[in-house]
Order: C-alpha cells, then structure tokens, then sequence
C-alpha cells in the first residue's frame, strides 16, 4: 500500500532517495569537537623539530575545521547526481567543471595553498614587524596568523 503511495507521487520517491546523502552531509559537516579536542590535547605539537605557538595551532584546528563542509557536500552532490546521470557522463560533467573551476580560480587557489606553506614553514609570529617587497612596499605588525 505505501509501495503503490509513492509511485503515484515521482518526486516524492526521487526526495526520499536524495535525502539520505543530504542528511549524512549535514551530520559530517557539522563541527566535530572531538577531533579538534583530540588535537587540543597535543599541546606540545612540533613541526619541523620546533613547537607551534597556540596562534597557530588554533590556525590549524579551524583549517581542519572547515575543510570538511565542502567535502562532504561536494561527495554529497556527486552521490545524488550519480543516482540520475549515466557514470560516462557524471564524469564528464565532473571533469569538466574541475578544469573550469582550476583555471578559473588558479589565482585564489595559488594564494590559499601558499597561506597553508606559512602557516606551517612558521615564517612570521604575531607581535612580529614584517615589510612586504614590491612595487609598493608595504611595512606592518602580525596580528594573526590565519587563512
């Protein structure tokens, strides 16, 4: 009886088979305080043979934070499309917005992945006075060390 309910209603049908990888995107993205807890309680955390300052642990937990958001809707999306689209063309279609979407925020991107190597290479301390060369030098204080 409920099997005959929903073939008479198609797009109730297609909400209940998408609303399972919604629902689990919604779940994984939300904060997991104990992974971030987990890292907290490496206080003594080194990189390189010297220890991060708490700026910048408290840089890296909110990094790990909040790339898992995106990846979980981004699979999520994936996941939904699969169910409607032939595997060839979902992953075309994939493909070809990757190559769009990469040369079309090279720029951004470039910037973000350098922001993470100073974050870790340790280069600049807050309270730490720093002049940027260029056609317009630029001289000023570190006040935090985030993305």
């Amino acid at each position: 009886m409920l099997d005959e309910y929903f073939h008479a209603i198609p797009w109730l049908n297609q909400i209940l088979r998408i609303s399972p990888y919604v629902t689990l995107a919604w779940v994984r993205s939300a904060p997991s305080n104990r992974i971030i807890n987990r890292f907290n309680s490496h206080s003594e955390l080194t990189i390189g043979g010297e220890q991060l300052l708490s700026e910048r642990i408290r840089t890296i937990r909110v990094l790990i934070a909040g790339s898992k958001s995106p990846i979980a809707f981004v699979t999520a999306a994936i996941l939904i499309l699969s169910m409607f689209l032939d595997s060839v063309t979902l992953i075309w279609m994939v493909g070809s917005f990757s190559a769009v979407f990469g040369l079309g925020a090279r720029p951004l991107i470039r910037d973000y992945l350098h922001g993470i190597g100073y974050i870790f290479e340790n280069e600049f301390t807050a309270g730490e006075k720093i002049q940027l060369p260029g056609l317009y030098p630029v001289e000023g204080m570190v006040e935090a060390n985030c993305l």
